[in-house]
């Protein structure tokens, strides 16, 4: 695998939509969600994030995403499909890497306390 600069031009991503149960989760995927709050936010918000799969189909990133969408009943799901090998090691590392940097965010106190009052009676805090 080669490594590209900053400066190298990089392919477009291949967004596109799919059957639900073309996808399939990988096996090594290491996090458990929480699909019943995807679940309620799917509902409240409606989907606004594509998952993210190998060449074959297999899920990178978004598996609770796509399990939480698969108990709503959608029959199509929006994908970014990239070109590597479902147990390719740079695969591996999407998946990892992925569900670790989410791991390391921190919320800041004072703006997540004023977004939180923003929030009126018809939106709320539900999803």
């Amino acid at each position: 695998m080669t490594r590209r600069t900053a400066t190298e031009t990089k392919p477009a991503l291949d967004y596109r939509r799919v059957a639900w149960d073309d996808l399939r989760p990988h096996p090594a995927n290491p996090k458990n969600g929480d699909t019943d709050a995807i679940a309620e936010s799917v509902r409240t918000s409606g989907v606004y994030r594509p998952i993210i799969v190998a060449n074959d189909g297999t899920i990178l990133a978004g598996h609770h995403l796509w399990h939480a969408l698969g108990e709503l009943g959608h029959t199509e799901v929006d994908i970014v499909r990239l070109t590597v090998a479902p147990d390719s090691m740079e695969a591996r590392r999407i998946l990892i890497a992925d569900n670790r940097t989410a791991d390391l965010g921190v919320y800041d106190p004072g703006v997540l306390l004023d977004n939180l009052r923003t929030l009126d009676e018809s939106v709320g805090l539900i999803g």
